[in-house]
């Protein structure tokens, strides 16, 4: 249940890796090996995992482009933008 929108973006931003994830797709949209050369010693497990949390709450939005073979990339929705500023100022 969502109490306040600052406690609701503490609790996007509290992981350890998800700002990084979230300045790094704030370059342009990447795929998956993309931000795993963007971001040295995340562990794929962990990339995952927070891909799919930042997903969850609206900040990451997936996408899965068919041509040949499926690539899946992935960029910021309204909301991950919004959030900019406030990584700027931590």
């Amino acid at each position: 249940m969502t109490v306040s929108p600052v406690e609701d973006t503490v609790r996007v931003l509290a992981a350890k890796w998800k700002p990084t994830i979230i300045s790094v797709l704030a370059t342009g949209s990447h795929r998956y090996s993309q931000l795993q050369t963007e971001l040295p010693g995340i562990a794929h497990k962990v990339l995952i995992e927070q891909l799919r949390k930042l997903e969850h709450d609206g900040v990451v939005r997936r996408e899965v482009k068919v041509g040949g073979y499926k690539r899946v990339h992935y960029s910021l929705t309204e909301t991950g933008w919004q959030l900019l500023p406030i990584l700027e100022l931590m």
